[in-house]
């Protein structure tokens, strides 16, 4: 692609070029806009999973069980034959 000669140019030619590069820059701006709202997408479902991870964590904590019973036998039913 060569260069273009600026004397070359008419008026026409100079609005039409700028305004191109105005198109160009507000599409940008459209692209940077839907990356920010991807980026605050990411963010909020980041928060969501940890948030989630912090309540498994919660539910999940047996500190809180008494297991206690399992270390001991009711055995107050139990007959042994002797015979």
């Amino acid at each position: 692609m060569g260069k273009t000669n600026v004397d070359d140019l008419t008026v026409e030619d100079a609005n039409e070029e700028a305004s191109g590069r105005g198109e160009v820059a507000a599409e940008l701006a459209n692209i940077k806009a839907d990356l920010d709202s991807i980026e605050t997408l990411i963010n909020q479902i980041k928060a969501n999973f940890n948030s989630t991870l912090t309540k498994l964590d919660s539910d999940a904590d047996v500190g809180d069980t008494d297991y206690s019973s399992l270390n001991s036998v009711d055995t107050s039913d139990v007959s042994v034959d002797t015979k």
